[in-house]
């Protein structure tokens, strides 16, 4: 029984130990099959939510970048748009400008803290207060203005001298940029920034994420890298520094020009306890479902395996995606361009949305008909280019085509594509990017063309041009003569110039290497070689062709420097002949009217004496002569002066019409005597006041009236009309015309009119007389005032003479008009014995004895006992000795001339209310200038009148009264 029994247990037992050991082979298996399932399950849940993050990080940071974008533009726009007169005027400019501010800041508010413009002479400010009220400030002194501090943005518009200066509040922006997006109780929002990883979850910004030094430096270098992607590490809990957890990190670089620091928007989800929530009611449905997943778990492990090598398939081919758009990230985001896919026969299967903003085409449009869009005579090149990489197996092609933009417009893109080959090597299509460098193609077309044109350019010059770098090293030449050469051009490349070069040269270019290097700024050498033609003069000019480059032009100036030391030795002998000229003109007029004082004065006293009638006559011709004689030496001296360009225009604002009729008065006597009928008309839109020259106004009105009146016969007509045209504001061309009834002129003659010395009738037997100089002045006058001069005549009719002046019209407040002391005819008292009447003690400086003994006949007619003087010396000495109310000084004297002596009289004690009148026959304005320079109050030209005389004396006498 014993035996049998254990015969019959032993299977039993056998199958318990089978059935233990399948039972717990089952439960092992569903527990590894639970296990396995929950790995697979957790992984993809893992890989979901990476999924996830990763678009959730790239649409924050480009969204973030986007609107960082959108503020800056606005801002660059604002300052190009401003007007720097805005607060200099009054107007709706203001409120303009302040709405677009406020426009600016509405648009941009989480990001925008406080905005400074700066205008030339204003600063004006602007923010929100805590009340959310937009502030707006105004200063007006530049350290009034409040610091801004943290990250700020200064734009400055040089052209119209306006700047911006912004404070921007990024924890604001980052937070209220982040909180649109959720992760979860487990997940935070980061904002990395030059290392260091801010919080911004749950409205916490001041918080920092602790990361394992591993984790953080990798994530630290993708990102300066400028590289997008995510790792998985271990996270220091915020409250508890012991405690970790793990989690997936994601990141995304973001650029925040022009701000200088790196930022990345960072985004975790603790994934350590995904999955675990579902996992207790999981393993009890297991275990009730013990016998359906024994029947089932062969077929579901499977699954779940093909459904693993899927997603690393999946994720194997993601990879290498992400790896090409990380290559190319960087390049997208400061170019234009978009991503394309093509399949394995060439047929564009998907294209970026960013195509409609480069080429102009909607998706649709280009899917179908790219091929349509390439140059036709590169289309053909670059499938050729593309089947030839293929069938090398290259993985990438680089390359350039132009493309036709939906505009009409051809531009040139770069095209890099990524081909995509299978297990077996067959080509499965490709991804690209098509990148818009069509600036930079025109500037690289523009560069090649700016060369040739330089090469060209230079190859033409005649001048010497080498290139060196900076140490002086010859590296190129541009020479068209040789000849000017000290040795042939090819020996010195290569060489240092400080190797070739003789002295002083090689060290003049030494210093001027030294400047250029560090001032950056052009310079010049001359320098003299010997050359087998001779010696030579050169000019160089050296400056920086580029930082690395130096560039020299020296040119043979030999010929120009002989020129202008010809010139220059020219203009010294004909400077020392006009000096001459001037000099033996001065000393003329001084030799002519010296003897013609005497001669004039005397006749001045002759007249007052006892005459007949015959010895008044005689008189009356030899003065006649006398200022005949002294007219023409005035108008030989006038035409010598402008001439040689001494004369000048001496301007002065005063009532036109009064000074016409003042001048044309003077010809009250020959009109009457020639019974002419003269009349003068002034146009009615004719300015009352002008400014110009005056005394040479009346001096050509003068001469050219007065001949009209001389060559008119009697009882002929002379008609004088004045206009005026207006230009340009204020400016005016006065317009003369004087029609006479006269003889005429014959045409052949009047071109000869306006040159000295010339008259029509220059014979023996002429009825005029005259020196032929009154119009060739004139002309000159006039042509000195801006103006010209033109005759028209017919003979037996008259003569008509027109010209113009340039001048300004002004108004009566501007005038500068005075009273002037006749130069002549009546003195409106009797002279004779005036001394009666007006005593002064008057001492005379001559010492020529004929002005003297006029001079002392006069003083002795008008009742004077005066003291005289030799020369300045003895002058110097009696008014130390006398007090004298009046001194009549001559300039050219021996010893010590009449300005020495009215200076040093001048220095005397109480000799400043003595009146000085400057006696001399030179006529010259210079000369009148430096007599009142000297010292004197007023200055008589000889010949001088008895009338001249007594009415400097009474000018005295009127003085010293009104001193007193």
């Amino acid at each position: 029984m014993k035996k049998t029994d254990k015969i019959l247990l032993n299977p039993k037992a056998e199958t318990s130990r089978w059935m233990v050991a399948f039972a717990i082979s089952l439960v092992l298996l569903i527990i590894v099959l639970g296990f396995s399932f929950f790995s697979a399950l957790r992984e993809n849940q893992v890989s979901s939510r990476q999924l996830a993050l990763n678009k959730q990080v790239e649409i924050a940071g480009k969204d973030l970048q986007k609107h960082f974008e959108a503020m800056y533009d606005d801002m660059v726009f604002f300052v190009n748009n401003l007007e720097s007169w805005t607060y200099e005027r009054s107007g709706n400019e203001q409120l303009a400008f302040e709405k677009r501010a406020r426009r600016i800041f509405n648009n941009h508010r989480e990001l925008l803290d406080t905005v400074i413009v700066t205008f030339p002479k204003h600063y004006v400010s602007f923010h929100f207060d805590r009340q959310n009220n937009f502030i707006k400030t105004v200063y007006e002194n530049k350290e009034d203005i409040p610091q801004l501090k943290g990250n700020t943005i200064d734009l400055y518009n040089s052209s119209r001298g306006v700047g911006i200066q912004t404070s921007l509040n990024l924890g604001r922006y980052f937070r209220g940029e982040l909180g649109n997006y959720y992760l979860g109780t487990s997940g935070e929002k980061i904002i990395w920034q030059d290392e260091v990883f801010n919080i911004f979850s749950n409205g916490n910004e001041k918080q920092i994420l602790k990361l394992e030094n591993k984790t953080e430096s990798t994530i630290n270098e993708n990102i300066n890298d400028g590289l997008k992607g995510y790792v998985v590490g271990n996270v220091i809990d915020l409250d508890d520094s012991t405690q970790k957890y793990k989690a997936t990190i994601h990141y995304y670089p973001i650029s925040l020009l022009p701000l200088s620091s790196r930022f990345a928007i960072v985004f975790t989800q603790d994934i350590s306890n995904i999955g675990y929530d579902i996992y207790n009611t999981y393993f009890y449905i297991l275990l009730g479902l013990t016998v359906l997943l024994a029947a089932v778990i062969v077929v579901l492990y499977q699954f779940i395996k093909k459904i693993q090598i899927s997603n690393s398939r999946l994720e194997s081919y993601s990879e290498e995606i992400k790896e090409l758009f990380r290559r190319q990230s960087l390049l997208l985001q400061e170019s234009k361009g978009f991503i394309y896919f093509q399949d394995e026969s060439g047929k564009m299967t998907s294209v970026g949305d960013e195509v409609e903003s480069v080429l102009g085409y909607s998706k649709e449009e280009f899917l179908i008909q790219f091929k349509n869009f390439i140059k036709p005579i590169e289309r053909e090149s670059l499938g050729s280019l593309i089947q030839e990489a293929i069938e090398k197996k290259e993985e990438v092609l680089e390359t350039e085509v132009t493309f036709l933009k939906k505009s009409g417009e051809w531009i040139r893109v770069k095209i890099f594509e990524k081909f995509i080959y299978d297990s077996s090597g067959h080509y499965q299509g490709n991804v690209g990017i098509c990148t818009d460098i069509q600036k930079k193609y025109e500037s690289r077309q523009e560069l090649i063309i700016s060369e040739n044109r330089l090469r060209a350019v230079l190859n033409s010059l005649p001048d010497l041009i080498f290139i060196y770098n900076n140490e002086g090293v010859f590296i190129d030449y541009y020479v068209q003569d040789r000849s000017l050469l000290l040795f042939p051009p090819e020996i010195t490349q290569g060489k240092n110039f400080r190797d070739v070069m003789p002295d002083p040269i090689k060290s003049q270019l030494e210093d001027i290497f030294d400047k250029i290097i560090n001032t950056g700024k052009n310079q010049t050498l001359e320098f003299e070689v010997n050359l087998p033609l001779g010696r030579r003069i050169f000019e160089a000019r050296l400056f920086k062709l580029d930082d690395q480059r130096i560039i020299s032009l020296a040119r043979d100036v030999t010929a120009q420097k002989l020129w202008e030391k010809g010139l220059r030795e020219a203009k010294e002998s004909a400077e020392q002949a006009n000096k001459a000229k001037s000099e033996f003109l001065a000393n003329m007029s001084h030799e002519i009217r010296t003897p013609m004082n005497g001669l004039l004065g005397i006749i001045g006293l002759l007249e007052n004496s006892q005459l007949d009638r015959r010895q008044k006559e005689y008189i009356q011709v030899i003065k006649d002569s006398g200022k005949s004689l002294n007219s023409i030496i005035n108008d030989i001296l006038d035409y010598s002066k402008i001439e040689s360009g001494m004369m000048e225009l001496n301007l002065s604002v005063f009532h036109l019409k009064n000074e016409m009729k003042t001048t044309l008065k003077l010809f009250e006597g020959l009109i009457k005597g020639k019974q002419l009928n003269f009349s003068y008309h002034f146009a009615d839109d004719l300015p009352e006041y002008v400014y110009l020259d005056k005394e040479k106004l009346a001096q050509v009105v003068y001469n050219i009236v007065g001949n009209a009146l001389k060559f008119t016969p009697n009882n002929g007509s002379v008609d004088v009309h004045v206009g005026v045209e207006q230009f340009l504001d204020d400016n005016i061309m006065l317009e003369f015309r004087v029609k006479d009834s006269g003889l005429g002129i014959p045409k052949d003659k009047i071109a000869l009119l306006t040159q000295p010395f010339v008259q029509v009738d220059s014979s023996n037997t002429r009825e005029y007389p005259g020196t032929g100089l009154g119009l060739a002045i004139s002309k000159k006058l006039i042509e000195l005032m801006g103006g010209e001069l033109e005759i028209e005549s017919e003979m037996g009719v008259g003569s008509v003479f027109s010209f113009s002046v340039y001048g300004t019209s002004k108004n009566k407040y501007e005038a500068n008009d005075r009273p002037k002391i006749p130069q002549g005819g009546s003195l409106g008292f009797s002279y004779l014995n005036m001394a009666d009447e007006i005593p002064l003690n008057i001492l005379l400086v001559e010492d020529n004895e004929i002005n003297l003994t006029f001079m002392l006949m006069t003083m002795d007619q008008l009742g004077y006992k005066i003291q005289v003087a030799k020369n300045g010396l003895e002058g110097v000495d009696k008014v130390k000795e006398v007090d004298f109310d009046l001194i009549l000084m001559d300039i050219q004297m021996p010893k010590m001339n009449g300005l020495d002596a009215t200076r040093a009289i001048r220095k005397l004690d109480g000799a400043d209310e003595i009146t000085i009148i400057g006696l001399s026959a030179n006529a010259f304005k210079e000369d009148i200038q430096a007599a009142l320079d000297a010292g004197m109050d007023g200055y008589l030209t000889k010949p001088i009148s008895v009338e001249d005389i007594a009415r400097s004396i009474k000018d005295a006498f009127d003085k010293n009264k009104k001193e007193a």
